[in-house]
């Protein structure tokens, strides 16, 4: 059930990136051949742009099924950490670089996601909030929004209806840019991962952009 409540949002975000962990046949662990380094529990990316700390610990179940999709470019990285441990957490990274001021891609990136999961959906985002949070040595703002999402079904299967937060964060250093996104379910729903909203804090604070 919770492997099909997140099955598209995975599908839009996977497509153009290289895929890499998760599982072999639903079961077994599949190994990790990353294009970046991921050694002890922390991954750089292929081209040093950024490190962070997987946000599942390296000890945990949910480490040993996570999965890493990557997609690297002259012009932007992307990056995406989930784990069928805990289908229902996603941890995206989107890194810019050599940013015009002129292109305004903070706000770009918080629309263009916010499209393409209320477009998934067909549910709108709502109940924006906002606070600060450190990420790269500065002071960021994190914006959450929370999604309802309806009872659905696919191929003979039927998810139930759930409630899903989105909390986002843009983040500048000299001419680059990284846009990280995460989505889990919210702390009071049924089957909610336990832990979620500290993983989602460690993973933020964690986030180095270096270029």
């Amino acid at each position: 059930m919770k492997i099909f409540t997140f099955y598209l949002v995975l599908l839009i975000s996977l497509i153009g990136c290289s895929s890499t962990g998760g599982t072999i046949g639903g079961l077994i662990p599949a190994p990790k051949f990353t294009n970046g380094d991921l050694s002890d529990g922390i991954y750089t990316a292929q081209d040093k742009s950024f490190i962070v700390n997987s946000p599942f610990d390296k000890d945990s179940y949910e480490y040993t099924y996570m999965a890493i999709a990557e997609r690297y470019s002259n012009k932007e990285n992307s990056v995406q950490f989930s784990s069928s441990a805990a289908p229902e957490e996603v941890y995206r990274i989107k890194v810019f670089k050599n940013v015009i001021p002129e292109e305004k891609l903070e706000n770009v990136a918080f629309e263009s996601y916010k499209k393409q999961m209320e477009s998934a959906y067909n549910t709108p985002f709502r109940n924006r909030a906002v606070k600060t949070i450190a990420s790269s040595g500065i002071q960021t703002m994190l914006v959450t929004y929370s999604q309802h999402i309806p009872e659905r079904s696919s191929l003979g299967v039927t998810a139930k209806a759930l409630d899903v937060l989105h909390s986002c964060t843009y983040i500048e250093k000299n001419d680059n840019s990284a846009f990280i996104c995460i989505n889990r379910m919210a702390p009071n729903a049924d089957n909610a991962s336990e832990g979620a909203e500290d993983r989602l804090k460690r993973f933020i604070t964690s986030f180095q952009l270096k270029i």
